[in-house]
């Protein structure tokens, strides 16, 4: 009883909460232990395994991985357009796809495929039993790999994958940003600004345009309102504190990603309309001038007294926003529908500047 307790503990630690799919197996993988249904608790425990395997290729992404098997040209019927479509995929190529994949190494896949013959003789009539103590190695293997398979890092996985964004050029990445899943491209994001709060220096800033690339057009890449504003809130919250060096590289499509509605929601509940004036003031070119002026306009009628004067102020100050053409026409619109908020003193000082204002 005493070599039995820990095993039962660790058939338990395997649950999740919430998950009743998976619970359920584990439940039933618990009473033939305590019944001494050796072979019943192989085959149950396996279920499990696979279970696990089956939610971390989700993870991953099912697209991904379907264009994985066909580039590994594995033979199964059918298509993947969901996690039990993978019962399509024989266990044994299974596990071999996830070695490939990185999810463990050689040494694991061969005590894994040694465990897959001892399922299998369980499920079928066979002359040799299965000894306890050979249970009690299997369960106490098996659930350590569950364990590495459930605290799988794709961040140190795809790696490699990454790593070529950098060197990717603004179409290639509008073509593959829309066919990645979700969860797998949250992860590249999160690793893009990892990449670029690291940048100290221009020759740097160079060498990593492409992650500046990447997190400049992911967000309209997306379709789904939701996986905009996630990702808004991942990429911006950062440029929003400074946290990234260089930032202008990732606004420079920043008057279309603000154009969308969940988004331009999502600013003015969150009050990010001071720090969008922030950007806007340490415009450093006419590009930049001209393309943050233009995030300004799409918020013309929500900015207040004293928001409107540091915005002229701006204007007055910096001679990349002032010179930048682009900049005078959005700013003259913006200027004219808030007319009655500025004083006159400072109208006169920007028609002085070159820029009239009508009313």
């Amino acid at each position: 009883m005493s070599e039995e307790k820990p095993l039962k503990e660790k058939i338990e630690s395997l649950k999740k909460d919430g998950d009743l799919s998976l619970n359920a197996y584990i439940d039933e993988t618990q009473k033939c232990f305590e019944n001494d249904c050796k072979r019943s608790t192989v085959i149950s425990l396996w279920s499990i395994f696979i279970f696990y395997l089956y939610n971390k290729i989700k993870i991953y992404g099912l697209r991904n991985f379907k264009k994985f098997v066909k580039e590994k040209k594995t033979k199964f019927e059918g298509n993947i357009n969901q996690i039990y479509d993978l019962q399509k995929i024989k266990d044994k190529d299974l596990i071999y796809l996830c070695r490939e994949l990185g999810f463990y190494d050689k040494n694991i896949e061969n005590q894994l495929s040694n465990f897959l013959n001892t399922r299998n003789s369980c499920a079928h009539v066979a002359q040799l039993d299965i000894t306890k103590y050979q249970l009690f190695s299997y369960i106490e293997q098996l659930c350590n790999y569950i364990k590495i398979i459930d605290e799988l890092d794709f961040g140190i996985i795809h790696k490699p994958f990454f790593d070529k964004i950098k060197d990717m050029g603004e179409i290639e990445l509008r073509e593959i940003i829309p066919s990645l899943e979700f969860e797998l491209l949250s992860l590249y994001v999160d690793q893009a600004i990892e990449e670029v709060m690291l940048i100290t220096d221009l020759k740097e800033r160079h060498l990593k345009k492409g992650y500046y690339r990447f997190l400049s057009i992911v967000i309209e890449s997306r379709d789904k309102d939701e996986e905009k504003v996630d990702l808004f809130e991942r990429i911006f919250n950062k440029v929003f504190t400074k946290s990234i060096p260089f930032e202008f590289e990732i606004t420079e499509n920043f008057s279309k990603i603000l154009n969308y509605s969940a988004i331009k929601k999502l600013v003015l509940e969150k009050d990010y309309l001071d720090n969008l004036i922030s950007i806007f003031v340490n415009s450093h070119s006419f590009i930049t001038a001209k393309n943050n002026s233009r995030s300004l306009l799409l918020f013309k009628k929500n900015f207040n007294k004293d928001q409107l004067n540091t915005i002229a102020n701006a204007y007055l100050s910096n001679n990349q926003i002032y010179q930048s053409t682009g900049s005078q026409v959005a700013l003259k619109i913006l200027f004219e529908e808030n007319f009655p908020l500025l004083d006159m003193d400072l109208i006169i000082a920007l028609e002085e500047k070159g820029l009239k204002i009508n009313f």
